[in-house]
């Protein structure tokens, strides 16, 4: 397929621009932060959320929402993060502080407040992360003096009122990270997709390396072109229906596993030539090459079924290695004729192709055995030996003759000519006092 690589120049510089410009996460998540007073019903609680999400700002915008009055009924506990940073017109409290989604170690910190006699001086802090949560963040509670990994740990209980603490997000600059959707690839026939991977894969400091996992329904290669990796990729053939490619993205700081999901729809289309139809010309007595190398596609890649056919005059031998095949006229054959090819499938009937073939002249060997016999009347009897071979002693048949008269050895001065003879001898009527003659065997 043609790409025409002249017109898309300008849109990929914009588009090196664009990603370059902004390098985020592919990230949306949150953490529900939770703390409880652990009573005989647990019915005092409060909650606060923190997270990334693309489009929200790291200062105040409509991801983030304002603490609001405190609840009629005693005894309550309230949660929220204390904002002074945020200007005169926004400084406040808010139980929930979405942030920008930029690679960087980040912190939440949290204050909780009470009114009236909780029903213990047991609390629980717990809380559950959702969304697409990178790879190369750490969430840590630090929190009277603890410091606890968020991943490996869902709550955490304690004695005592304790009014703050913070959640800090350890980022992890070495480790991976995803700065792009995969799309699902779906394929309509087995040709090749690649995708850039550096396009959907960034680390903070070092190099990435990449490794594609075996995966029988697929055709997975890796190729390095200048400072990009790309996955080159498609279904083999046969195969129908989903299935996942798993590749890991391998920093300095980790190993990050992503998963692509590939969809072979029932699309089966038939082999075709993809060569314009021309004669092939062959020399008489010779044989010719006609070569599908190169020119036979099927897109699904089925396994493919070639025959050959001749034509009359003509036979085939075809060479499967070579993916080529003779064609070989029968002996002194000249003329016109054609040969068949189809091309087929397990899923399409044969596609039939005709070959024209040219067979054009050889080139004769020279009369023989010139005899020259003086008629009455001052006339020659031109005689010679019947052609029936070309120059390389195979055989030709039906030539005619053609004899010119000079009066020069060199062949410049025409006397008379004579065309189109059938017969290996001619009447020559008037003898002239000095004549050169000169006899050729005609193959048109």
């Amino acid at each position: 397929m043609k790409k025409p690589v002249a017109q898309c120049r300008h849109f990929i510089f914009l588009l090196a621009i664009a990603i370059c410009a902004s390098i985020n996460l592919y990230a949306d998540w949150r953490i529900k932060l939770t703390i409880t007073n652990q009573g005989s019903d647990d019915s005092i609680s409060a909650s606060v959320f923190l997270g990334e999400s693309e489009g929200a700002a790291d200062g105040l915008d409509t991801y983030d929402f304002p603490l609001g009055p405190p609840p009629n009924n005693l005894p309550y506990i309230r949660a929220y993060f204390p904002h002074n940073d945020w200007g005169s017109t926004f400084n406040g409290n808010y139980i929930k502080d979405i942030r920008s989604i930029n690679p960087a170690a980040k912190t939440w910190n949290f204050t909780f407040s009470k009114s009236g006699t909780p029903l213990s001086n047991n609390y629980r802090l717990s809380w559950n992360i959702t969304g697409l949560f990178p790879a190369c963040y750490q969430p840590r509670l630090v929190f009277k003096s603890e410091n606890i990994n968020m991943l490996t740990q869902s709550s955490y209980s304690y004695t005592g009122w304790v009014t703050s603490g913070s959640i800090q997000m350890q980022y992890n600059n070495a480790m991976p990270y995803q700065v792009l959707t995969l799309q699902e690839l779906l394929f309509s026939d087995n040709l090749t997709k690649g995708l850039n991977l550096n396009r959907y894969f960034k680390v903070g400091s070092g190099t990435l390396n990449f490794n594609c996992h075996p995966n029988a329904n697929l055709v997975q290669n890796l190729v390095t072109l200048q400072d990009s990796v790309w996955l080159n990729i498609y279904p083999v053939a046969g195969f129908v229906g989903t299935t996942i490619a798993e590749i890991s993205v391998i920093g300095s700081g980790g190993t990050l596993n992503a998963q692509i999901s590939v969809i072979r729809d029932a699309t089966n289309s038939p082999p075709v030539y993809l060569d314009a139809i021309q004669p092939l010309p062959i020399i008489q007595n010779q044989q010719g090459i006609f070569s599908w190398a190169g020119k036979v596609f099927d897109p699904d890649l089925d396994a493919l079924t070639i025959n050959f056919s001749g034509g009359e005059n003509i036979s085939i031998e075809p060479d499967e290695t070579l993916q080529q095949a003779a064609v070989i006229p029968d002996a002194g054959f000249k003329g016109e004729t054609v040969f068949q090819f189809s091309l087929s499938d397990e899923n399409h009937s044969p596609a039939i192709y005709e070959i024209p073939v040219n067979v054009l002249p050889a080139v004769p060997s020279s009369p023989q055995n010139l005899v020259l016999q003086l008629l009455p009347e001052n006339s020659l009897l031109l005689t010679w030996q019947t052609v029936n071979t070309d120059t390389l002693g195979l055989p030709v048949f039906g030539l005619k003759y053609k004899v010119m008269l000079y009066a020069d050895s060199a062949g410049t001065q025409l006397i008379n000519q004579y065309t189109d003879i059938s017969a290996s001898q001619i009447i020559i009527p008037e003898a002239g006092e000095k004549m050169f003659i000169k006899v050729i065997a005609v193959n048109e």
